[in-house]
């Protein structure tokens, strides 16, 4: 098996890039970063690459609704999970020994860490265990003068005060394995 991390040629810098480019965050109704951090880059790998790969996306219908209607395969496209319930996905890690990827102890689903869709509730746990790492976006919040969701900040959400949450040095990175990338390092 051969995992290959497909990119955005076009914004290496990721949602933090993407932010400042449109100068607001995604929302409900403009998943910008959606399409140009996932599916523009992996359509243009698909048709120039793709030819000889099976490619397996771990996308379950129970998700949401469009992923209800996905078909499990279309050409060399396979969503091998795609009509497992959670428990079953998780059965199946257990079982075959595999390491479980511990955002989910905090969210239904790993979104990109700061993802405006996600709850507040898993905003303010992302901001205790990573507290460096949330600061960054708090920064990227206040040099576009663009708040994370219409009504609400950050800080709002992880519902903390600025002095307080920043002052552990104790930081092991990103568990959502630069999905959210700030385009650093």
């Amino acid at each position: 098996l051969e995992i290959i991390r497909v990119t955005s040629k076009r914004f290496p810098g990721g949602l933090a890039e993407l932010v400042g480019h449109y100068n607001f965050w995604p929302a409900m109704w403009n998943r910008y970063c959606t399409t140009e951090i996932k599916k523009r880059p992996l359509r243009k790998w698909l048709n120039e690459q793709a030819n000889g790969y099976d490619v397996l996306f771990g996308q379950r219908a129970e998700e949401s609704y469009a992923r209800s209607k996905m078909p499990e395969r279309e050409g060399n496209l396979f969503r091998p999970i795609l009509r497992w319930r959670k428990a079953e996905v998780l059965d199946y890690i257990t079982q075959h020994g595999l390491k479980h990827n511990p955002v989910y102890a905090y969210v239904e689903r790993a979104n990109c860490c700061v993802c405006p869709l996600t709850k507040p509730s898993a905003i303010k746990e992302y901001s205790r265990r990573y507290p460096l790492e949330f600061q960054k976006w708090v920064e990227i919040e206040k040099a576009t003068g663009k708040t994370w969701r219409a009504d609400k900040s950050l800080l709002q959400a992880a519902q903390v005060e600025q002095g307080s949450l920043f002052d552990t040095q104790e930081y092991s990175g990103c568990l959502l394995d630069g999905l959210c990338d700030l385009g650093e390092g």
